[in-house]
């Protein structure tokens, strides 16, 4: 969990400087799997959330910031609304 914490820790100060995997990592953590993978697209999806994320590298394998602001998002809501 200390791993979690601290990805979550630099996906919130810099969310221009996390990597793609590290944000997969993240919100495969909080139960969404890889469900596709189309060229540079990667489609994860949640059970009890109904929308998809659809998560592509930026330069150097880093994640996009509003990609990574986007997962943080959905990670509040599930922890308020399923209580992860």
């Amino acid at each position: 969990m200390a791993k979690l914490e601290k990805l979550l820790r630099q996906a919130r100060r810099g969310p221009q400087n996390l990597r793609l995997k590290d944000l997969i990592k993240i919100a495969e953590a909080y139960d969404f799997y890889v469900d596709r993978q189309k060229g540079s697209h990667i489609i994860l999806v949640h059970r009890d959330y109904p929308d998809i994320i659809n998560l592509q590298a930026a330069n150097g394998g880093k994640a996009k910031k509003y990609q990574v602001r986007q997962v943080l998002r959905i990670i509040e809501e599930l922890e308020e609304n399923y209580g992860y």
